[in-house]
C-alpha cells in the first residue's frame, strides 16, 4: 500500500513565525474533498516531507497543510486562502489526524538536499536517455546492431559516456521498462534483434556474472538459459527481449544485437566495489583502498554467514589498509546469555568471528563470500597532528560533518568531536586481535591515546601516532533551542518529519559534536540518546580511572548524563543542565522500503524494495512504535540478517540503554540498575528486546508484535 499524499495550492500573505491549526470540511484523509474557491493540483508523493518541499520550490505557493494518519498523508500547497479552512470543524477531529500550516520561507530551501525527486542526472546522459533519478543511473539503447564476441569490448557505450548495461534489480527492471513502453519511438525488437546486457558465462558455464561480479538478478523467459539445446555450451552471452515481456535469454556471442548502454553518477548510497566469492575476484580491491583512504564509508555482505541466512553488516574500523581488515563491532548473539560478536573481513576471503561469552574469547576463521561496498564520500582533511592548525576542523564540527580519523594503518570515524576544550573526539568499542580487551581511541590536538575499556584505566599512547582528521559533507541544521526549550531556529515538526522519513541526526552542545545512537518521538519532543562515551572530565584530569557516560538531550532544552564504571549497574553520578542545542540531520536519501503494521496485512512496499538494498549492501534504519509506550524508537541497525528459507529479515542494533520516560516534565532517564538493551526486529514485525544489567551476562528477554518502519538508501551501481 503507497502512503497517498494530495497536495493543494494555496496562497495568502505570511506572517513568519506563525504556527496555526487548520482544516478542511471533509474526513482527514479522503483525498481532495471539495474547498471552494481554491485553486488545486492533486500530485502524489511518498511524505509529508517532499510536500513540503514541493511548497519550497513553488512561487506561488506560501503555506502547506498535512494531514496524518496511521497510513497516509494528505497534503495541501496554498495559494488562495478559503474561507472553509475552519479550525474548528468537527468533521475532521479524528484520532491521529492533525493539520497545521506553516509558511514557505521558513522551509530549507530543496537545493541543499540530494533529494530522489530532485536529483537531476548529469550531461553525460544523452538526450532520450531513460532516467531513474532514484537510482541515480540512465540507460539508453544504441540505434546499431553489433556482436558481442568480447563484451569488454564494446566500446560504443563507453564512447557516449556509459557502459554496457547491468540490470540489478526486479525494481529497476519495472521502472526502465515502464519508461520504455511510454516510449513511442522505442524500438522493442523482435524474436531476432534484442539489446546486450553485460552478462555472461563465458568463464564458467551456468554461473553468469557482470563486470561488477555475479549477475545479482536475471529475468529468464522459461526454459532459459538453454544453450539451444548445444552440448558445447556455446551460447554465453545474454540479451533482453523487449517485445517478449522483457524477459532474457542466453545466445551466441557472435549474433547481432543492440548494445542497452547505461551511465551512473555519485549518489549517496552504496556502491559495489569488490567481490571475493571462494573461486573468484570481481571489482578491484585497490579502489576499494583508495576509496577508504578517501574517507568512504564501507559496507560487507557475507553470503552464507550461517545455514540459509546471509548477513550485511556496518564496518565500524578498518585496520591495516594494505590488506584491508574491516572489523563490525556492535554483533550480538542472545542463547540464554550475552554474547558479543566480532567480525573481521579481509580482502583476501577471510573471516574471522569471534565470540565473547562471559568475558572469554573464542574464534574461527573461514574462507567466506564476501562482498564489499564503498560510498562516493570525497572527505577533505581539515587536520593533521604534525602541522595542527583548529581553524578547519572547528568549522567542520560546526558545521555538523562527520569526521573521520585516518592512519597509515587504520580508518574509523569519530563517534563524538569536541571544540574549545583539550579533547578532539573519541571512538569507543575497538576489539584486539591478541587478547580479550577493548579500547577506547581518545584524540587530542597532536597525540592520540588508547583506553583499556574493560577496566576504564590505562591511558597508553597509540602507535602510530600521527594522524590527520577527514570531514564528510556538511548536515542540514533543521532546528536549534535554547536552555529553556524555546525555539531559535526551524521548527522541531520538521526535525520529526524527518526523523520519521529515516534521517540520521546529531546534536550540537556545549562544544560537543555528537552522532545519536537512538532517538525517541513523544508528542512533539524529540528526545535522544548518546550511548558511547566517557567522562572527559577524567581527560582534563589525567586520571588513571575512567567513568563510562550516557547522555540524553531533549528539545526541551534538557541535557542529562549519568556515570557509571564500564563493569558496573551502579550509577556513580548524575547530571541535569538546560542548554542550547542544534539538531542536524543528514543531506542523504532516505527512503522507506517497508512497513509492518499491526492489524494491517497490506504492507508497504517502496519504490525500491527490500530485498534489492540488502543485497545492494545498503543501510537500513529502523523506526519502531510500541503498543505497550506512547513514544516511538528509531536508530541505525547495526546488521541484517536474511533467512533465505523463510524469507525473513532481521534487523539488530545494540547501542542502548534502558530509559524511563518521565511524564512529569517530559524528559527520558536512565534506568537503573543501568541495563543493556539488544534489539531484533523482524521484517514481519515481531520485536524481541534483550536487557542484561551492565557488568553481567545472565539475559532476559521478550518479545512483541509492534508497528515498523524499514529505511534505506538507493542503492548505486
Amino acid at each position: 500500500m503507497h502512503r497517498l499524499v494530495v497536495c493543494v495550492l494555496l496562497s495568502f500573505p505570511a506572517i513568519h513565525g506563525d504556527v496555526v491549526s487548520v482544516a478542511f470540511h471533509r474526513p482527514c484523509g479522503q483525498g481532495a474533498g471539495v474547498v471552494t474557491q481554491t485553486a488545486y493540483t492533486n500530485v502524489v508523493t511518498r511524505s509529508r516531507l517532499e510536500c513540503a518541499r514541493m511548497c519550497a520550490v513553488n512561487r506561488s505557493c506560501t503555506a502547506f497543510t498535512v494531514c496524518e494518519t496511521s497510513l497516509y498523508y494528505d497534503c495541501g500547497l496554498m495559494d488562495v486562502l478559503s474561507p472553509d479552512l475552519d479550525c474548528n470543524d468537527p468533521a475532521v477531529t479524528r484520532q491521529n489526524c492533525s493539520l497545521q500550516v506553516k509558511y514557505a520561507t521558513d522551509l530549507v530551501q530543496p537545493a541543499e538536499y540530494n533529494l530522489a525527486s530532485e536529483t537531476y542526472l548529469s550531461a553525460s546522459c544523452p538526450a532520450g536517455a531513460y532516467q531513474l533519478p532514484y537510482y541515480h543511473v540512465c540507460y539508453w539503447a544504441q540505434a546499431t546492431p553489433q556482436n558481442a564476441s568480447d563484451l569488454q569490448h564494446i566500446t560504443s557505450c563507453q564512447d557516449e559516456g556509459g557502459q554496457l548495461a547491468i540490470v540489478p534489480s526486479e525494481s529497476v527492471m519495472v521502472s526502465l521498462e515502464s519508461l520504455m513502453n511510454a516510449d513511442s519511438g522505442f524500438n522493442r525488437g523482435s524474436s531476432d534483434l534484442g539489446y546486450w546486457l553485460d552478462i555472461d558465462d563465458r568463464e564458467t558455464e551456468n554461473t553468469f556474472v557482470t563486470q561488477l561480479g555475479p549477475a545479482p538478478w536475471i529475468r529468464w523467459r522459461p526454459g532459459q538459459p538453454n544453450d539451444a539445446g548445444d552440448p558445447l555450451g556455446d551460447q554465453d552471452c545474454v540479451v533482453l527481449f523487449p517485445y517478449d515481456s522483457y524477459l532474457l535469454q542466453d545466445k551466441y556471442c557472435t549474433m547481432e544485437n543492440k548494445p542497452l548502454c547505461y551511465h551512473h553518477q555519485t549518489g549517496d548510497g552504496f556502491r559495489h566495489v569488490y567481490t571475493h566469492n571462494l573461486n573468484s575476484e570481481f571489482g578491484n580491491v585497490t579502489s576499494l583502498g583508495q576509496a577508504i583512504q578517501k574517507g568512504a564509508d564501507i559496507r560487507v555482505l557475507i553470503h552464507s554467514f550461517d545455514t540459509n541466512v546471509d548477513l550485511v553488516v556496518n564496518v565500524d574500523y578498518v585496520e591495516n589498509l594494505n590488506l584491508i581488515y574491516a572489523l563490525s563491532v556492535h554483533n550480538m548473539e542472545i542463547t540464554g546469555v550475552s554474547t558479543r560478536v566480532i567480525l573481521t573481513a579481509s580482502t583476501t576471503g577471510e573471516l574471522k568471528v569471534t565470540r565473547w561469552v562471559s568475558g572469554t574469547a573464542s574464534s574461527t576463521t573461514r574462507k567466506a563470500w564476501m562482498s564489499w561496498y564503498a560510498t562516493d564520500k570525497q572527505s577533505v582533511s581539515v587536520f593533521e597532528s604534525t602541522t595542527p592548525s583548529e581553524s578547519m576542523l572547528t568549522s567542520a564540527i560546526m558545521n555538523g560533518s562527520d569526521i573521520r580519523v585516518q592512519t597509515v594503518l587504520d580508518s574509523y570515524s569519530l563517534h563524538d568531536v569536541y571544540f574549545g576544550r583539550n579533547v578532539t573526539g573519541q571512538f569507543a568499542w575497538k576489539p584486539s586481535q591478541f587478547d580479550t580487551t577493548w579500547t577506547c581511541k581518545l584524540l587530542n590536538k597532536v597525540n592520540m591515546f588508547d583506553i583499556n575499556w574493560n577496566t576504564g584505566s590505562n591511558m597508553t599512547l597509540s602507535d602510530p601516532t600521527d594522524f590527520k582528521l577527514l570531514a564528510g559533507d556538511p548536515w542540514q541544521l533543521v532546528f536549534s533551542n535554547d536552555e529553556s526549550g524555546l525555539r531559535l531556529y526551524g521548527w522541531v515538526t520538521d526535525l520529526i518529519t524527518y526523523i520519521q522519513s529515516g534521517h540520521r541526526v546529531k546534536v550540537i552542545y556545549d562544544g560537543r559534536s555528537a552522532k545519536v545512537d537512538t532517538v525517541y518521538i513523544q508528542s512533539a519532543t524529540v528526545s535522544v540518546m548518546l550511548a558511547l562515551g566517557l567522562d572527559l572530565d577524567d581527560v582534563d584530569a589525567s586520571t588513571s580511572s575512567w567513568t563510562r557516560t550516557i547522555t540524553l538531550v531533549s528539545t526541551s532544552g534538557t541535557v542529562r548524563t549519568y556515570g557509571f564504571s564500564p563493569d558496573s549497574a551502579t550509577v556513580l553520578w548524575n547530571s541535569s543542565s538546560t542548554v542550547t542545542v542544534q539538531w542536524y540531520v543528514d543531506k542523504a536519501v532516505w527512503t522507506e522500503v517497508h512497513r509492518s503494521l499491526i492489524d494491517i496485512t497490506d504492507n508497504f512496499i517502496g519504490n525500491a524494495n527490500i530485498n534489492d538494498v540488502f543485497y545492494a549492501g545498503q543501510p537500513f534504519r529502523i523506526r519502531v512504535e510500541l503498543p505497550a509506550v506512547s513514544y516511538s524508537m528509531t536508530s541505525l541497525a547495526d546488521s541484517v540478517s536474511y533467512d533465505t528459507a523463510n524469507e525473513i529479515f532481521t534487523a539488530k542494533w545494540s547501542r542502548h540503554f534502558s530509559v524511563i520516560y518521565n511524564e512529569i516534565d517530559g524528559n527520558f532517564e536512565l534506568n537503573e540498575p543501568v541495563e543493556y538493551n539488544y534489539f531484533e526486529v523482524t521484517s514481519t514485525g515481531t520485536m524481541t528486546t534483550s536487557t542484561l544489567v551492565n557488568g553481567q551476562y545472565s539475559v532476559q528477554s521478550f518479545s512483541s508484535i509492534v508497528n515498523v518502519w524499514w529505511f534505506s538508501q538507493p542503492y548505486l551501481f
